[in-house]
């Protein structure tokens, strides 16, 4: 079975679980390894060009096709094998797993045919050298790739009996930070006599989980926790490659 049947074989049986953490993942060594010339992101169905060598391709382009594989294929295959409870999260880890799928469904040419086309509907055919891209410093700004805005916002809404107060709660990071964001949100819920608090985790994809205990040390006095007890099994391959054996 070579990688290509493997992906498509096994994958998505870790996909259908639908879970960020559970997931066909190549080894350091592949994807140190792995030069792929553009830089993607997942926009509803479509796969983006974020970035490329040498600026060859516009950057917000809609990708149509590599090495004659139309980018629809590999789409569906990468997100056959990588779940997410979110549209968000989904997003986020096609981003991270894209190059090395595409790599595999295209069976990792030495240059590769990218054909896209512009925002001004302009189609465009290059080729590529495998070699890796770098997203701009600070990343790109904007809906497909949010760098820039907050991690978690407040306001409140207006209710029809009493306030609602609304917490967008986009990225799990920086403890700190969103600690002072709680205690700074839950001042103002209480001067405000805010009669609910909606969560809104939808644009989130993950990241620190002790976040969430400070959130919820806010939201209930009841004895809570995020994981249960699990079982860590390794294969005899896994074991000997580590020396454990």
């Amino acid at each position: 079975m070579d990688s290509l049947s493997f992906v498509e074989t096994i994958s998505p049986i870790f996909g259908a679980l639908n879970d960020l953490h559970v997931s066909v993942r190549p080894s350091d060594a592949f994807t140190d390894g792995l030069a792929f010339p553009i830089a993607c992101a997942l926009s509803g169905n479509k796969t983006i060009v974020l970035a490329s060598v040498g600026g060859a391709v516009v950057p917000g382009s809609k990708l149509v096709s590599l090495e004659g594989v139309p980018a629809e294929r590999i789409r569906d295959v990468t997100l056959a094998g990588w779940g997410g409870q979110t549209a968000r999260a989904r997003a986020a880890v096609f981003g991270m797993v894209y190059s090395y799928v595409a790599g595999i469904v295209t069976r990792d040419p030495l240059r590769y045919e990218v054909r896209s086309v512009a925002p001004g509907g302009v189609e465009h055919v290059v080729t590529l050298p495998r070699e890796k891209v770098s997203l701009p410093s600070g990343g790109i700004d904007g809906p497909l790739w949010p760098s820039s805005a907050e991690p978690y916002e407040y306001r409140t809404l207006a209710g029809g009996v009493g306030r609602v107060g609304l917490i967008d709660y986009r990225r799990c990071e920086d403890c700190p930070r969103f600690d002072k964001f709680l205690e700074r949100t839950f001042r103002q819920v209480k001067d405000e006599h805010v009669r609910a608090v909606v969560v809104d985790i939808r644009n989130n994809p993950g990241g620190e989980g002790s976040l969430n205990d400070a959130l919820l040390r806010y939201l209930t006095d009841k004895p809570f926790t995020q994981i249960g007890s699990f079982v860590t099994r390794s294969s005899r391959h896994l074991k000997e490659g580590l020396g454990k054996a």
